[in-house]
């Protein structure tokens, strides 16, 4: 318990009076008092050197309110006031951003110095290199978020800027979960009856966030034991698009057909077609329409305009689904991508990266 003042003289001079209670609070005795607002605050009333009586406040400590009838600030859970205790959790639960630090934000600079985003809200700068890497963290204000690039001498960047279309909300109207766009553990809910309508949260430290399921799943180890090689080639894992595997002829084995299992980095999935990729950054190494792994309402579009390859990370319209086979857009309520995750679809969004 940690007190404020000595307690005689608190009980000596702590005299309550009705404006005490009042939205103005007055001090008309020495001692310290309840603020009426806020049960973790308390008004100090003292005389200063010329003898005339002035007003103060105090803040409790986290995690404590003040007593009023022993004039002193103590552990919530010593005592009942329901409705202070009820003020008190509320201020505990507001939302505020979540932040990645420690040997996780080191674990983001790779071993190289630079700037890279954390997530979509955070900015982390590496200094150092190797095993010596000292990672550091600023968050993003309002409505705005973090964008990294790599300069032509490749120099890693990052920073704060308005309107990155993949860290935000894109229908007011909604409500739902999104997955970030540079960290697997990260997802933000879209809620306009929420202050703030955009919220960001994190999956455990063992968890990443399904965009299929729209979920927290458990990491699952790359394993061979359920997986069989009908052909050569690299596949995606059915169960979790993070993995893959491939088949090949192992010529110690007498050229039997083999498998070996292996893990995308951090908030990237598997496709087939050109490995490991992150659908913020995705990288087209040549023409045509990819069916998005994680996600069967999208697909990727990658078109090769004046020497550059564009790429459309694009979303059906609504009560439709991505078709591999036909390669387009087809009516259905429901889909199973690659993950066998099931989700429902919604409205028309489409966003371009250079």
């Amino acid at each position: 318990m940690w007190r404020m003042w000595p307690l005689k003289t608190v009980v000596l001079f702590g005299i309550l009076s009705p404006a005490v209670y009042g939205h103005s609070f007055v001090c008309e005795s020495y001692g310290l008092f309840p603020d009426e607002n806020d049960c973790t605050r308390y008004h100090m009333c003292i005389e200063d050197d010329d003898g005339i009586l002035i007003m103060g406040w105090g803040q409790c400590p986290p995690g404590q309110i003040f007593d009023p009838k022993n004039f002193e600030c103590s552990d919530w859970a010593s005592f009942s006031y329901p409705s202070c205790i009820e003020q008190l959790l509320i201020q505990e639960l507001k939302y505020s951003h979540p932040v990645i630090s420690g040997d996780e934000a080191e674990q983001k600079c790779e071993g190289y110095p630079g700037n890279v985003c954390g997530y979509c809200k955070e900015v982390i700068s590496c200094e150092g290199e190797g095993g010596a890497v000292n990672a550091t963290h600023m968050l993003c204000g309002d409505n705005e978020y973090c964008l990294q690039s790599i300069s032509d001498d490749g120099e890693r960047l990052a920073g704060c800027f308005q309107n990155i279309k993949k860290c935000q909300c894109q229908d007011p109207a909604a409500v739902e979960l999104v997955s970030d766009k540079y960290d697997d553990r990260t997802y933000f809910r879209c809620d306009n009856s929420t202050s703030p309508p955009q919220q960001f949260y994190r999956c455990g430290p063992d968890y990443y966030f399904d965009p299929n399921s729209k979920n927290c799943r458990e990491r699952t180890p790359c394993s061979t034991e359920s997986l069989e090689c009908n052909n050569t080639g690299f596949f995606v894992v059915p169960s979790d698009c993070r993995l893959f595997y491939y088949c090949y002829f192992d010529e110690n084995a007498n050229w039997t057909i083999a498998v070996e299992c292996e893990e995308c980095e951090q908030g990237e999935h598997f496709y087939p077609e050109m490995g490991c990729q992150r659908v913020g950054s995705f990288d087209c190494m040549f023409e045509g329409q990819f069916a998005d792994v994680s996600d069967c309402h999208y697909y990727h579009l990658c078109i090769e305009m004046e020497g550059h390859m564009m790429h459309s990370h694009t979303k059906c319209p609504q009560d439709t689904h991505y078709d591999e086979s036909s390669q387009s857009c087809i009516h259905g309520n429901e889909c199973v991508s690659y993950c066998n995750g099931t989700i429902t679809s919604s409205s028309f969004v489409e966003q371009i990266y250079w």
